[in-house]
């Protein structure tokens, strides 16, 4: 998904995506080791997104506790998308069509 649709991470300057030779973009999911656990938990270094998922989660606990999490990462100012030679943002004026 993310060389699909084109994501790129911005870390400390340098542009990173899963093309980037030395540390390509990459996305972790793993159980997480607290307990209790928060439903999802989103970790991010450069290259690597990891998501913590709690080992109670429910499949609809899950995707409904990752979306919003996920708007928060992409909210972070680190990410952009290549959309048809268009570089959108979560702060785009098009992010808040969908």
């Amino acid at each position: 998904m993310l060389g699909r649709a084109h994501w790129y991470q911005v870390w400390r300057g340098e542009v990173i995506s899963v093309a980037s030779p030395a540390c390509p973009l990459r996305v972790h999911f793993q159980i997480s080791e607290f307990n209790p656990a928060p439903l999802v938990e989103i970790r991010e270094r450069k290259g690597l997104v990891t998501v913590h998922v709690s080992p109670t989660a429910t499949a609809d606990e899950f995707a409904h506790a990752l979306n919003p999490a996920l708007e928060e990462l992409l909210a972070g100012g680190q990410w952009f998308q290549l959309w048809q030679g268009e570089i959108l943002t979560a702060a785009s004026p098009e992010a808040a069509l969908v």
